[in-house]
């Protein structure tokens, strides 16, 4: 670690590297540790996107049929990914963890609540 000559920078780490801070996330937070796998299912027409844009460097596609594509992760559900996630809408199912799962269904009910109480 340095100090920094910067008055906004309180010090500067020597040997950061970005591409390794960021490996196991979508987005710029970056927790500490092992990330899950995540298993995400698509409708077939949004994992077109999905293959030709890959969400992560760690995504494979690990099952296809006639209605949708399975692909894998290894990333931290941060924020970031929890808003992507849930701007595909009904075009993606998580599959495991359930804990995330779990996560987005309570989103999705609390802003479900919202609307229906106007």
């Amino acid at each position: 670690m340095e100090i920094s000559e910067n008055p906004k920078l309180i010090y500067a780490e020597r040997n950061f590297s970005p591409d390794e801070y960021f490996k196991n996330v979508v987005g710029i937070f970056s927790p500490l540790g092992e990330p899950p796998q995540i298993i995400l299912e698509f409708k077939k027409e949004a994992a077109q996107y999905i293959i030709t844009q890959p969400i992560h460097d760690s995504q494979q596609l690990i099952r296809e049929t006639d209605e949708s594509v399975t692909f894998s992760l290894k990333v931290h559900p941060t924020v970031e990914f929890f808003q992507m996630i849930l701007g595909w809408g009904s075009e993606v199912k998580i599959v495991e963890p359930i804990s995330l799962q779990n996560k987005i269904k309570d989103s999705l009910l609390a802003n479900l609540q919202q609307y229906q109480k106007a």
